[in-house]
């Protein structure tokens, strides 16, 4: 679904070589049946060749820009009896109030949603009115209303069945509701979680003083080499025994000094 503003302005370039031909100064759209005719692309009198493409000859529409099949598609408006009677009639439902027939005011038609490959309006953006901040709302005085079964385009105002209110109404309550529930997370993200068993979680309790000197200086068994001593503490096993380090240590000293004194003797 696109928006009709949205695509004025945009390059028409051709499928052949997208080489820009015009640009869209206005989508031309048949309000009674609620479906986009084609793209004005040279406004101007009837004498000054206003130029037109039509729907059928539209290959592809993005926010980007039009593709035609062909640059020798584009027409003047006056030899379109369809165009012709939009335009001349100024029929157009854009700047004009849309109100129910029993009198409910929808708010000012600002612009238009369509279907990007069929060209089908699905809807209205409007301005203010009963609904305003509704589901589409942007800014928060904008509305989305449905496209109408039925429209008469009057003088002062576009009047359309009392089932246009009520579709909106329902698309106004569902927006509140998600709105409703998303407040709801965020207050529910917002406090903290609690332990099994409905218990409050407490801090993290770091290590410090003593008990963080024991952590840090233990230090675990190693096994030392057959026939030598191990360097920086720990255990050595010598087949069953475990002896202590220090022990060791002790042995080998007073052996090599019996040996010194063997030496010297």
């Amino acid at each position: 679904m696109l928006k009709g503003n949205d695509i004025v302005g945009k390059p028409v370039l051709d499928s052949n070589d997208h080489q820009p031909i015009k640009k869209v100064e206005e989508l031309i759209f048949d309000p009674y049946h609620s479906q986009v005719l084609g793209f004005l692309l040279h406004k101007g009198g009837w004498a000054g060749g206003a130029l037109a493409l039509l729907w059928p000859n539209v290959l592809a529409v993005s926010p980007e820009a039009v593709i035609t099949r062909s640059g020798d598609l584009i027409v003047e408006a006056r030899w379109t009896v369809e165009i012709k009677r939009v335009l001349e009639v100024n029929e157009r439902l854009m700047g004009r109030r849309m109100a129910t027939t029993d009198g409910r005011d929808l708010g000012t038609v600002t612009d238009l949603f369509f279907d990007h490959q069929t060209g089908a309006i699905e809807g209205y953006e409007v301005a203010g009115g009963a609904f305003a901040g509704g589901a589409f709302a942007a800014p928060s005085t904008r509305s989305f209303a449905p496209a109408p079964p039925q429209l008469t385009i009057e003088a002062d105002a576009a009047l359309v069945p009392p089932v246009v209110a009520q579709r909106m109404e329902e698309r106004a309550d569902a927006a509140r509701a998600r709105r409703a529930g998303c407040g709801e997370a965020l207050e529910a993200a917002k406090r903290p979680a609690r332990a099994p068993g409905g218990a409050q979680p407490g801090p993290l309790r770091r290590r410090t003083g003593p008990d963080r000197d024991r952590r840090r200086h233990r230090t675990r068994a190693r096994p030392a080499a057959r026939g030598g001593a191990v360097e920086g503490g720990g255990l050595r096993q010598d087949g069953d025994a475990r002896q202590p380090v220090g022990a060791i240590i002790t042995c080998e000293v007073r052996r090599n000094v019996k040996k010194q004194k063997e030496v010297i003797s």
